[in-house]
């Protein structure tokens, strides 16, 4: 499966690294990145112009991707860019 995920990259690589070391079965590859940036008044819609770089630097189109993770402390931001990006949003983080 496919899975689009938003910051927090540098605890993936510190498990990678701890998988290697004890022989561990990696559970998912991560296959690109984007990022984005937007004034401090427009921050809560930034993923919205993250997820498609992402999904291009991987190979991938928003259909190929099976979960999105949006990891925001305010549930608001999840909902707003699933609006914006039109994916379903089954699990807010």
């Amino acid at each position: 499966r496919d899975f689009c995920l938003s910051r927090g990259l540098g605890d993936v690589y510190k498990r990678q690294k701890y998988a290697r070391e004890h022989n561990l079965k990696p559970l998912f590859k991560v296959r690109g990145f984007g990022d984005a940036a937007r004034d401090p008044v427009e921050f809560t819609v930034a993923p919205s112009d993250a997820i498609p770089r992402a999904l291009k630097h991987a190979g991938l189109s928003l259909n190929d991707v099976h979960f999105h993770e949006i990891n925001e402390a305010f549930s608001v931001v999840a909902l707003a860019n699933a609006q914006y990006v039109h994916c379903w949003i089954i699990f807010i983080h």
